[in-house]
Order: C-alpha cells, then structure tokens, then sequence
C-alpha cells in the first residue's frame, strides 16, 4: 500500500534560494534566513503568507533611505522571524529587480510517496524494494475500475508474502470488469 503526501516545503528551493540571493551581503545571518523560510513553509497557508510577504518586500523596496521600519508594516516579516534590525540591514540590498525574480521564484508540489511497510511504519518509495514497489503499485492498480488492465510479468519483482493478495485483486479486478 502507498501513501501520498504533499509536504509544503517540497518544491520550495527556488525561493530560498533566490531569498538568500536578495538578503547576501546584507549582515543578517544565513541560519536566521533559513529560520525564516522553514517557519515560511510550515504556515498553513503558505501560498496567501508568500503574497504578503512579497507584498511587505515591495513596500520595503520602495522606501526612502534611512526610512524608519516597524513591525506594523511588516507583519509577515516580522512574525516569520525577522526583526526589524533584520529589516533595515537588508533594505539597503533590496532592489526591484531582486523583488522581481523572488517574485517570479516558482514552487513545485513535489508528491511524497511512502510504501506501508507494517502496521504503522511507513518507508520513502525511494528506499522500498522492487518487490515492495511492485507490490503496492499493483495492489493499487487492481483497486481501480475501468478499462482492462495489462500487466507483463509482475512476479518477477512481487515479494513472495503478497503474491496471494495479488492474486485474490486479480480475481476480484477480473470479476468487476
């Protein structure tokens, strides 16, 4: 059996990296960027959280220099772990074209499959066998209606403890179609 899940900071290394990229040179330190963006991709909605983040950094780009920076104006910011004196020493590195290309960062879903190995224990798909792969693969396909499914030669990678269970899907898909 597989499980499927979509992590929200999968998919996400175009807008670190492009975030780290607008704040280099900016004395704030990498570990607190970093800080930042994971608390950036735990929010439950972190699509709305990156508009207005991204919102916040464009109001930032457009202030005069030496312009005070409070936390009312940044609230994302601020909240997501960068302080005000975080704020002001990046200002000065912010530029419309650096806002742009954050701005245009592309975020992938990035589907998480796990195969169920026992009750309760789940391993990445990466690291499961080819029979454990073959097995849930399989499995999940004889679940499914529709057209005739072919299949060539899947005991050559089944684990021997699922064969019946196989087997039994296979009557069982037979029957329904």
């Amino acid at each position: 059996m597989f499980r499927a899940t979509l992590p929200t900071s999968r998919g996400f290394d175009g807008v670190q990296s492009k975030s780290k990229a607008l704040i280099a040179g900016s004395n704030v330190r990498v570990s607190k960027v970093d800080a930042f963006l994971e608390e950036l991709a735990k929010e439950s909605d972190s699509a709305a959280t990156s508009e207005n983040m991204l919102e916040e950094l464009e109001s930032l780009t457009l202030l005069e220099p030496n312009a005070d920076i409070s936390s009312e104006q940044t609230p994302v910011l601020t909240r997501l772990g960068l302080t005000v004196a975080d704020q002001k020493r990046f200002v000065p590195k912010l530029t419309p074209g650096g806002w742009l290309d954050l701005s245009l960062a592309e975020v992938f879903d990035f589907p998480l499959f796990e195969y169920w190995a026992k009750e309760s224990e789940y391993i990445s798909s990466d690291s499961a066998s080819a029979g454990q792969q073959a097995s849930a693969m399989l499995g999940t396909l004889l679940s499914q209606g529709g057209t005739p499914l072919i299949i060539d030669q899947p005991e050559d990678d089944l684990d021997s403890d699922t064969v019946q269970p196989i087997v039994f899907k296979i009557g069982q898909s037979k029957n329904r179609r």
